[in-house]
């Protein structure tokens, strides 16, 4: 079925269905075929955003806030995901500055945390 202004909606709906069963390429598919109708919408790029994020993918995850953020500047999804995404780097390379340290496993279980980007 192809895309159109009409039918976004039905995308979108079928992207966040997906999600939740974690279809990953389906969710993929779905947005890609949004965001060729309408390339500044927000619900699929942070659709997109989540599934890389799930897909432990973080560079794609601040790629895709970083467009929403071009979109609308004070978008807080994106912001916070791009915060938490800057969390988790600092900490892992806390982890590994501490590598010999007695506090790995607390740092460990930080990490553990904040696996998961889930504004």
């Amino acid at each position: 079925m192809q895309a159109d202004k009409n039918n976004v909606n039905n995308w979108l709906d079928l992207a966040h269905a997906a999600l939740n069963v974690d279809r990953n390429r389906d969710v993929e598919e779905y947005c890609k075929k949004i965001l060729e109708v309408d390339a500044k919408n927000i619900k699929a790029w942070m659709l997109r955003a989540r599934n890389a994020n799930r897909m432990v993918k973080p560079k794609e995850v601040k790629e895709y806030c970083k467009i929403v953020l071009e979109i609308d500047p004070d978008n807080f999804e994106a912001l916070f995901s791009i915060a938490k995404l800057e969390r988790k780097v600092e900490y892992y390379h806390k982890a590994i500055d501490a590598a010999n340290d007695s506090q790995v496993q607390i740092l460990y279980e930080e990490i553990k945390k904040l696996a998961y980007i889930e504004p």
